[in-house]
């Protein structure tokens, strides 16, 4: 008696079975073929050519199958066990950094929220969802008193998840409350949410526990409780402990201040005014104050360089340097040392402290004049003055004691 060849009449309603399951569509011929060979075979009719085909066939629906399967299951998984929250983040990608924003509805229509100061250096934006899509930006505007941005976008099949606007961040969250703050950390291109606490509230900003990494500026605070957004991570500042009192008083368990560096986002509840921006405009004058400041940390470097390599920061003994223009000047290590003597050596110093004079009053005009700013880049200018001021201030004390 002819055997019967099991394995073949198991595997065809096996590949049948997966072929209904994961390929419905477009395999009709191929299902149509599998029967005839199946029927043929159970006969004793076996035709190579047939089974060739056959197999072929199987092979490229099967291939099909596994690479649709294999991208449902990577998008499946790539959003799974993510909140809407996390889904309502987006990237923010441009031609010299990154940063994070995210998306909310306000009553003129669908914006990212973001930091001015990720989209100022940056011509050419991509604003990007958790899963690359991108987003397509309409109109920019900013705050007329603060470091935030409004992108109006267009989503007009309702695809996007959105966060929500608290009213009253002062009312929403408490000194303790817990936050969580999803970014872009260290521009990553993943979303990690960091865990942390409110340490204090003003009317403009918020002090958070929560770390600030590059490419996290722009992402919202959430507050646990509410679920609502009540600010936007915008930046760190980092306070040595230079004195003894100091340092004992973040060593007391008691101090609400653990670190020397500090956490700090922008509160949008208390704006009072969005103005429309020109983008090429605030480049210009994020480009210009940019060069302002370190043309300052060049100067404050070939001054007291040596004083801060002494408190711990070598790094600014060599920052002069990087401009060309103060790389021209007396030797730094035989200035600070005719300046120390007693009377100042005048031949070593004169001709160096007028070269820094010249330096420190360049743009100063420019930097002092209200009306070359927008409102917001006109609180960074104010502070790159008063820096500049404090250097030609010390020029004008070594000056005068020749």
């Amino acid at each position: 008696m002819r055997r019967i060849p099991f394995g073949p009449i198991l595997l065809l309603p096996a590949v049948a079975a997966w072929l209904f399951l994961c390929d419905k569509s477009g395999c009709e011929k191929t299902w149509q073929d599998m029967l005839a060979f199946g029927q043929d075979f159970i006969h004793g009719e076996r035709d190579p050519v047939q089974a060739r085909h056959v197999l072929g066939e199987i092979g490229g629906v099967f291939t099909f199958s596994l690479g649709r399967l294999a991208k449902d299951m990577h998008l499946h998984l790539g959003t799974m066990g993510r909140s809407d929250e996390d889904n309502a983040v987006v990237m923010i990608k441009g031609d010299q950094s990154e940063g994070t924003g995210f998306l909310v509805r306000l009553p003129d229509g669908p914006v990212v929220i973001t930091n001015l100061h990720v989209l100022a250096s940056n011509p050419h934006l991509h604003v990007l969802t958790d899963a690359g899509e991108e987003i397509k930006i309409l109109s920019i505007g900013g705050a007329s008193d603060r470091d935030l941005a409004l992108l109006g976008i267009q989503d007009d099949d309702n695809n996007y998840h959105y966060l929500t606007l608290t009213q009253d961040a002062a009312k929403t969250v408490q000194v303790g409350d817990d936050i969580v703050t999803p970014g872009n950390s260290e521009d990553g291109e993943v979303t990690l949410d960091t865990s942390g606490n409110v340490m204090g509230i003003d009317p403009d900003r918020i002090e958070v526990s929560n770390p600030i990494y590059p490419g996290s500026s722009g992402g919202p605070v959430i507050d646990q409780g509410s679920g609502e957004v009540v600010g936007v991570v915008t930046f760190a500042t980092d306070q040595a402990s230079i004195d003894f009192l100091d340092a004992a008083s973040r060593a007391n368990s008691n101090s609400a201040i653990k670190s020397n560096v500090r956490y700090f986002a922008l509160r949008i509840d208390t704006v009072s005014q969005w103005d429309q921006y020109d983008m090429e405009v605030v480049q210009r004058e994020s480009a210009f104050i940019h060069q302002f400041h370190e043309h300052t940390l060049c100067l404050d470097s070939y001054l007291n360089g040596a004083a801060y390599a002494a408190k711990g920061s070598p790094s600014a003994v060599d920052y002069y340097k990087r401009n060309p223009i103060l790389c021209e000047l007396a030797d730094p290590d035989t200035f600070r040392t005719a300046i120390k003597k007693s009377p100042i050596d005048r031949p070593e110093v004169a001709l160096a402290v007028q070269d820094c004079q010249s330096f420190a009053q360049q743009d100063l005009l420019t930097i002092e004049n209200e009306s070359n700013f927008y409102a917001f880049q006109w609180k960074a200018a104010q502070m790159e003055i008063a820096y500049r001021k404090k250097l030609i201030a010390q020029l004008d004390f070594i000056g005068k004691q020749l």
